[in-house]
Parts: C-alpha cells; sequence; structure tokens
C-alpha cells in the first residue's frame, strides 16, 4: 500500500504545479477506495483474525493451511485469497509524468 500511495501521490505532486492542496485532494480521490479494499481485509478475514480460546487458534491455523495448500488462483468467493485479489486489482495506476 505505501508504495503504491507514494507512486501516485508523486505523480500527482508533479501534476499540481505547487497546489499541494489539489494534489492531495486528487490523490486522496484516487487512492480511497483502494485503501479502504486492502484495510477490510484484516477485519473480514478470519485467517487474520485471533482465535480467544485454543480452539480459536486451532481453527485460524486450520484456516491458514488451507491457504497455504490451495491451489493459485482457486480462491473461493469471500475468502481471504479472494479478497486480498480483488483489493490487488482495486486501482489501475497512472503513467506518472516524471521519471526517476
Amino acid at each position: 500500500m505505501a508504495v503504491t500511495g507514494a507512486y501516485v501521490l508523486a505523480g500527482e505532486l508533479a501534476l499540481a504545479d505547487g497546489d499541494y492542496a489539489q494534489a492531495i485532494a486528487r490523490y486522496e480521490m484516487r487512492c480511497r477506495v483502494y485503501m479502504e479494499r486492502k484495510q477490510d481485509i484484516v477485519l473480514k478475514s478470519k485467517e487474520m483474525q485471533l482465535g480467544g480460546s485454543w480452539a480459536g487458534i486451532e481453527e485460524q491455523n486450520a484456516l491458514l493451511r488451507g491457504m497455504r495448500d490451495a491451489p493459485a488462483g482457486a480462491s473461493p468467493d469471500g475468502s481471504t485469497g479472494d479478497l486480498i485479489q480483488e483489493a490487488a486489482n482495486g486501482i489501475t495506476l497512472p503513467d506518472n509524468p516524471t521519471q526517476c
């Protein structure tokens, strides 16, 4: 998230011609939904929640093993893998006018 955000912000700052308020507003408009989706992964995924008991920890471990053993691209709808894939593809990066 940090690298993506930095890339988008750098491009907006370059295009804003010194109007930093405009650059930050455009950055937020472009990135807000993307960032919220990424943050929602942790809140929604059972695999990332700490178990409140030994049974809960065992369930979490089983879910994590299932994620590890699943074939690539085979994430069931609503699973953490599905959420991650959706979030990762949730932004189209612009071609920035600056070169590093």
